[in-house]
C-alpha cells in the first residue's frame, strides 16, 4: 500500500508538476510513509508556492514544524494563523492551537484553551483528544482517561489511535482491568485489520509490562510504522522514556529518518511539562 501511494503521487507530479494537491499528498506520504521530513518540507513549500491560499497545506506544514522540528514554533504558528484566516470553520484550527501550546511546553495553557474551545465546539472530538495529551504530559492520568473517553463518545466509533491513548491512561491511573480490556480490544482488531505494534506497545507500557512494550516497539521500528516517529515528542511516551532502553531506541528512530538540512533532530527524552 505504501508503494502504491508513492507511485500514485509521483505519477500525478510527472503528469503535472504544478498541481499543489499532488505536492501536498506527496508531502504527507513522505512524512508518514517514508520518515522523510526533508522531502515533506520540500513538497509542502512547493504546494504553498503554487497556491499560497492552500489552507490544508498551511495546516499540515505547521504541524510538521510544530511537532517534528524543534525551535520552529513561531513559524508553525504563522502557518496556523494563515490557515485559520483562509478556512475559519476548519476543525483543524482548534486542534492546531491546542497542540501548539502543548508543544511549546505549556500543557496547562493548552488545557485552558481547550476548555474554551469546547464551549465553542462542544461536539468536536479532537478538542478532548488533545486535552488528553496535555493531561498525560502533566501526569494527570485520571483526567487524561476522562478526556479520551469523551473523544471516543463524540466520535461514535473506536479508532485504534484514540483507544490506545485511553488504554495507556487507564494503566497509569491504576485502572488495570480497564487497560487489559483495551489491550484485548486491540489484539482482537489486529486479527481482521492492521493494528500498528506501536499501539499495543503503548498500552503495555501503561501496564508496566515494559519488556513486551519494547519488543513491540522494535517491531514498529522494523516496519517503520508512521506514528513511531511522532512518539519522540509525544506525551504518549510518558511511561517509556524513563526506561534505560529508551535513549538507544530513540536514537535509532531518529537515525532512520531523513531531516531537513540544518535541522537539529534533538528533543528531550522526557515529555515533561518543562520541556
Amino acid at each position: 500500500m505504501r508503494g502504491q501511494a508513492i507511485a500514485g503521487a509521483e505519477k500525478a507530479l510527472a503528469l503535472d508538476e504544478t498541481l499543489p494537491e499532488a505536492h501536498n499528498a506527496r508531502a504527507v506520504i513522505a512524512l508518514d510513509g517514508e520518515w522523510d521530513l526533508a522531502g515533506a518540507q520540500r513538497h509542502f513549500l512547493r504546494a504553498l508556492e503554487l497556491r499560497p491560499s492552500y489552507a490544508a497545506a498551511h495546516n499540515l506544514y505547521g504541524q510538521l514544524l510544530s511537532w517534528q522540528l524543534p525551535g520552529r514554533g513561531d513559524e508553525a504558528r504563522q502557518h496556523f494563523e494563515r490557515a485559520r484566516e483562509l478556512d475559519p470553520f476548519s476543525p483543524w484550527n482548534e486542534l492546531n492551537l491546542l497542540m501548539w501550546w502543548d508543544m511549546q511546553g505549556q500543557p496547562e495553557r493548552s488545557i485552558e484553551e481547550g476548555d474554551r474551545a469546547r464551549q465553542r465546539n462542544p461536539t468536536l472530538w479532537v478538542i478532548p483528544f488533545q486535552n488528553g495529551f496535555a493531561h498525560l504530559r502533566l501526569k494527570r492520568f485520571r483526567e487524561a482517561a476522562r478526556d479520551f473517553e469523551t473523544a471516543l463518545e463524540l466520535l461514535g466509533h473506536r479508532p485504534a489511535a484514540v483507544v490506545t491513548r485511553l488504554g495507556l491512561s487507564y494503566g497509569l491511573a491504576g485502572r488495570r482491568e480497564d487497560a487489559l480490556a483495551i489491550q484485548a480490544e486491540l489484539e482482537q482488531a489486529s486479527r481482521t485489520r492492521y493494528v500498528s505494534p506501536l499501539f499495543r506497545a503503548v498500552v503495555y507500557s501503561g501496564l508496566g509490562q515494559t519488556d513486551e512494550a519494547f519488543r513491540l516497539l522494535e517491531r514498529a521500528l522494523e516496519e517503520r510504522t508512521p506514528a513511531l516517529l511522532g512518539l519522540l515528542n509525544d506525551a504518549t511516551a510518558v511511561a517509556l522514556c524513563t526506561d534505560p532502553r529508551w535513549p538507544d531506541l530513540e536514537g535509532r528512530i531518529r537515525s532512520a529518518a531523513r531531516w531537513p538540512e540544518g535541522a537539529v533532530p534533538i528533543a528531550p527524552t522526557s515529555p515533561s511539562p518543562s520541556r
